[in-house]
């Protein structure tokens, strides 16, 4: 029917002229004469999603990244949402009018190789987790039917050191006010001892020379 034909897409009346959709009895209009099929779907999609009457199957990466970004600035810390908005905003610049349920594994690849190549291995799988979260989240509020970037491989976290100077060490001990939580620290800085092995020491173990 004209109405199923119409869910499916924007529209022409008679095949030319102004792009259109329909929200219930409602006919909006998207895209102008002359345009491309293309842009008439990207305009529709934000309309429809403006109005949270976008199938699954059409949601956009740009329409799922606004509602992530969000609910995650409504429900999350100031420093989490800065992280999301940074690289979901730089993904959507390079993909935000694909829909959802085309993007491959190797989009997100490509984008980090072509902006992050420089970072190491373990910010490049935090960015990937990133996107991940946002794919996983769509699902859980059934924006989405599925994640299409599930089992995408990432690389791989590397640990990291920190060595503090003994600058750096008193600095530290001089904002902590429990004594004896600096003497545990000292002890600690000292001996070389792992935290776990500090906790079976006893005062036998002191021969009182030192």
């Amino acid at each position: 029917t004209a109405m199923s034909r119409r869910r499916k897409g924007p529209w022409q009346r008679d095949g030319k002229g102004p792009w259109y959709t329909t929200i219930g009895r409602q006919t909006i209009r998207v895209a102008d004469a002359g345009e491309s099929y293309e842009t008439a779907f990207k305009r529709m999609a934000e309309v429809l999603a403006e109005n949270g009457d976008l199938p699954p199957d059409q949601i956009t990466v740009k329409n799922l990244f606004r509602r992530f970004l969000k609910w995650t600035e409504a429900n999350r810390s100031p420093a989490t949402y800065q992280f999301y908005e940074r690289y979901l905003n730089s993904f959507q610049a390079k993909h935000g009018g694909k829909r959802v349920a085309m993007l491959l594994p190797k989009h997100v690849e490509g984008w980090i190789e072509a902006k992050f190549s420089h970072c190491s291995s373990t910010t490049r799988n935090d960015i990937m987790k990133a996107i991940n979260r946002a794919m996983n989240w769509g699902v859980k509020k059934r924006h989405l039917k599925h994640n299409p970037l599930a089992g995408m491989e990432k690389p791989p976290c590397m640990p990291r050191e920190t060595v503090l100077s003994p600058k750096q060490f008193r600095q530290m001990l001089s904002h902590i006010p429990d004594a004896e939580f600096r003497d545990y620290l000292i002890f600690l800085w000292n001996t070389g001892c792992r935290a776990m092995e500090i906790r079976i020491v006893e005062k036998r173990h002191f021969d009182g020379t030192t």
